[in-house]
């Protein structure tokens, strides 16, 4: 794989590629169209070891996946113990695109490894839900999954569109990474909430051929 340095330099037969920020976590390309000048696509790389922790940080035994107005929405809930009740939930907003980049795409590797501690130690099937108005909304574009034995975490990321737009116009050198929320939650349930984005995915048009051109860019 290129380095960060040896990327700036690269031409195909499809695209010129041009590093537009390299410092921080978040490293900005354009690929210009060799066809055709006016065609050019923003191409992000991410490295969360460079990035801050989020601030907020919260516990949750339950998820959700939604198809909303506008990508999808990300529920996370904390149940009252020994109920079916859920005592609070958050909400994350995620654009489409990045819900196949970010979220599928690059956590095929990690799914296989959840789905073994979810065959190892299922969860608890939760009855008929009771649910909370206790309900806190955050928009996000980027996460980052871990996972160590039982415990995982998922933290949240958002580029605003005006961190493209500064970077693109000369006024700044750097994309802000803004962090958003972490979310502490058991292995086994980060099975769970691939297995209801697959439902997503799944539905997709053509979800095969995109995801074949991103594997092959």
């Amino acid at each position: 794989m290129a380095t960060f340095e040896e990327i700036k330099a690269v031409t195909t037969s499809k695209h010129s590629v041009e590093v537009l920020a390299q410092k921080g976590p978040v490293r900005m390309e354009l690929l210009r169209s060799q066809s055709d000048a006016d065609v050019s696509v923003v191409r992000f790389a991410v490295d969360y070891s460079k990035a801050d922790t989020p601030e907020r940080a919260y516990y949750a035994d339950y998820c959700e996946v939604v198809k909303a107005r506008s990508g999808y929405s990300f529920f996370f809930g904390k149940l009252v113990p020994g109920s079916s009740a859920l005592r609070t939930k958050v909400e994350i907003a995620f654009p489409e695109d990045m819900f196949v980049q970010q979220v599928w795409r690059s956590s095929r590797s990690l799914h296989d490894t959840a789905r073994t501690m979810w065959d190892k130690a299922p969860l608890e099937p939760i009855g008929d839900l009771i649910e909370t108005d206790k309900v806190q909304a955050f928009r996000a574009n980027n996460v980052f999954m871990a996972m160590l034995g039982e415990e995982s975490l998922m933290d949240f990321y958002y580029i605003p569109p005006s961190e493209i737009h500064f970077v693109r116009s000369g006024q700044r050198s750097q994309v802000h990474l803004e962090p958003v929320i972490r979310v502490c939650l058991p292995s086994a349930m980060v099975y769970e909430f691939l297995e209801k984005c697959r439902i997503f995915i799944e539905k997709i048009p053509g979800i095969d051929d995109i995801l074949s051109m991103e594997g092959a860019e």
